[in-house]
């Protein structure tokens, strides 16, 4: 009782400084824990911080379970330091073995996959307003009302953050933890858009518009941090086109002299992108300029086909780019086909970008250097999807090192949605293995990394 009324009677100004340092929600769920009047200080920080170590967010729906019942594991401590009553209830978990096998999601499964997590659990008011999220540190579901995902696209873009844009048009930063919202700039604003018109309607075609959203720096830390604005880049549109905007913008802003792009990744204080052919450029945006530009740097030393998808990811160490090509088989485009496409392969190249003063001491030049295929990114994994592409360190049993953890990002090539293609792929020897234990399928808002 004494050691308990200790930690309680320690000045709450002195808890608050102890928590603006911890860099993760999960410490932060810790020091929440120890005592009332900690978890009163936490809370009033309403610190927007990512999680520890890697969650899948899961389709809206899962076609797997009652549309009555929400797929969740266990609710621990998680809701209580935001809001006690976003969750009331704790679920008991049963995890159903599946003897029947497959390979390597080529042919689709109607009795699901092996070991699907089930639980039963309250029913909620509507089924779209809860997702749930998949923790691969502790292999578990957990459920949480959020409202703010219904019927929207989902991206993430790390650090803590999602992005949404739903048939109101409206972009949104969103940190799902929390639930709190910052809006961006609304796809309207974006330069280039399809021609509307009374028969066509941008309403018709917002899920299949935004397809990635990268950030220069880590969102605001805090609710009331106004200081924090970093520029956010977005690959969009029916041409894959680059636009950008600084956090509290009103218009996004073109980048031009790319289209088709797979993937941007920030790396050294600059904007990369790549595109379908695997050329590679470094984007020049300035918030005093009216637009970006591209210019191309250099391309991926291998011939490429154009369904084979593109990755730039920063090393651990911020060091160089992992390059990564994945290739797929399958059928596309046939929804009642049996046979889905899958994810059959990836490729892994090391690229050194030099950045050094031109002549003329104005402006910043780059030279780049190929370290060729490799077979070893040591003990690092990496994350990608539809979410900003990302390097973490293997430091866990659950993450593997020298792997790939891919969701699935092709989900307009069948008919019913993206969420089947997903697993890690082990980059010695080419295995491939799931990492997520159920079936989670949408049609626009398949499975997503939240990191």
């Amino acid at each position: 009782m004494g050691a308990a009324t200790c930690w309680d009677n320690l000045p709450l100004e002195l808890v608050s400084v102890i928590a603006q340092k911890v860099d993760c929600l999960d410490s932060l769920i810790i020091l929440s824990a120890v005592c009332k009047s900690w978890n009163s200080a936490v809370s009033e920080l309403k610190l927007l911080l990512p999680p520890k170590d890697p969650w899948l967010l899961l389709a809206e729906e899962d076609p797997g379970l009652d549309l009555n019942s929400v797929l969740v594991a266990e609710l621990e401590a998680i809701p209580c330091m935001v809001d006690p009553n976003y969750i009331d209830n704790k679920v008991d978990v049963r995890l159903a073995d599946n003897n029947d096998e497959g390979d390597n999601n080529n042919d689709v499964d109607d009795n699901g996959d092996n070991n699907v997590i089930t639980s039963i659990c309250a029913s909620f008011q509507s089924s779209s307003t809860t997702r749930g999220f998949y923790s691969l540190a502790k292999q578990k579901s957990y459920c949480l009302d959020l409202p703010e995902a219904a019927g929207r696209i989902i991206l993430g873009t790390n650090k803590g953050w999602l992005v949404t844009l739903g048939e109101d048009l409206k972009i949104n930063l969103l940190h799902p933890l929390m639930r709190y919202q910052i809006p961006l700039p609304p796809m309207l604003t974006l330069p280039h858009q399809y021609e509307y018109n009374d028969d066509f309607q941008p309403q018709e075609i917002y899920t299949m518009f935004l397809a990635k959203v990268v950030m220069s720096s880590q969102g605001p830390r805090q609710s009331r941090d106004a200081c924090n604005r970093p520029t956010i880049m977005a690959i969009y549109g029916k041409c894959e086109e680059l636009g950008f905007a600084r956090l509290g913008d009103e218009l996004w802003k073109p980048v031009t002299g790319a289209s088709l792009v797979h993937d941007i990744v920030y790396h050294k204080e600059k904007f990369y992108a790549i595109d379908f052919r695997g050329k590679i450029f470094k984007c020049d945006v300035d918030d005093k300029k009216e637009e970006g530009q591209c210019i191309q740097i250099t391309s991926v030393p291998v011939e490429k086909d154009d369904l084979v998808t593109s990755y730039l990811i920063e090393s651990l160490l911020g060091s160089h780019l992992w390059v990564v090509l994945r290739f797929r088989k399958g059928v596309y485009y046939e929804a009642s086909s049996r046979r889905r496409y899958y994810t059959s392969d990836f490729l892994v190249f090391k690229l050194e970008i030099i950045q050094y003063r031109s002549t003329n001491f104005d402006d910043i030049a780059s030279s780049c250097k190929w370290s060729g295929e490799v077979n070893s990114i040591g003990n690092e994994a990496l994350f990608i999807g539809r979410n900003s592409s990302i390097s973490l360190a293997a430091t866990s049993e659950f993450i593997k090192p020298n792997s790939i953890y891919f969701t699935d990002d092709g989900e307009f090539f069948h008919g019913d949605g993206g969420g089947h293609d997903m697993g890690i792929f082990n980059i010695k020897n080419g295995a491939i293995e799931p990492h997520y234990p159920g079936t989670s399928i949408h049609r626009f808002t398949p499975p997503v990394w939240y990191i």
